[in-house]
């Protein structure tokens, strides 16, 4: 267990690291998606413009407390970690035992793998979105035109990131649009054009 735990503490450092580069101080430049989704629950995810790193997610807190044990550390838990006020906590502390208990065993690292996986898809359909949102943006003024004939084609993910590009540009940020946003502008795109 201390050779996972130490494997998976190397490969944050590395990871960190390579974001330090990319990003010049390891803060990513976008916002939350519309709804983070699954993919805010990856070892490292954006959240508000940050890079969140979570090197330890993937262990069990009887890993981490076997670990610490073994070294003579002490255990500390956050008060608010029991707080049933938090929907974190309810997922946490009940509904994960009981998908673990009634389930699957393993329903912690499945998520996690889902959610590693479903970040990268997410980046690649960011990349390639924001591609054909260079191509594709007319900007006069304040205003951010683009072609239905040319967006329609092309699939909801990247319609989705291309629509979120533009409010981006326009309003500055993303605060408070969500997913309920986008389907009304998927409703204007598809079935009241003009």
């Amino acid at each position: 267990m201390a050779t996972k735990l130490i494997s998976r503490l190397t490969s944050w450092f590395r990871l960190h690291r390579r974001i330090m580069l990319e990003n010049g101080s390891g803060v990513g430049g976008a916002d939350a998606n519309f709804g983070r989704g699954i993919g805010a629950m990856a070892p490292v995810t954006l959240w508000r413009g940050k890079t969140i790193i979570r090197p330890l997610l993937e262990c069990s807190k009887k890993e981490l407390r076997q670990w610490l044990v073994a070294r003579d550390l002490s255990w500390r838990e956050d008060s608010s970690n029991q707080n049933r006020e938090y929907l974190r906590n309810r997922i946490r502390n009940h509904l994960i035992p009981l998908l673990e208990e009634s389930y699957n065993k393993k329903i912690q690292e499945r998520l996690a793998t889902l959610a590693a996986c479903v970040q990268e898809d997410q980046a690649s359909i960011e990349n390639s979105a924001r591609n054909v949102y260079q191509q594709l943006a007319v900007r006069s003024r304040d205003q951010i035109h683009i072609l239905l004939d040319c967006l329609l084609p092309l699939s909801k993910a990247i319609q989705r990131q291309i629509t979120r590009l533009a409010i981006g540009e326009v309003c500055g940020n993303l605060k408070r649009i969500d997913f309920r946003h986008w389907k009304e502008v998927e409703d204007l795109y598809y079935f009241r054009p003009g």
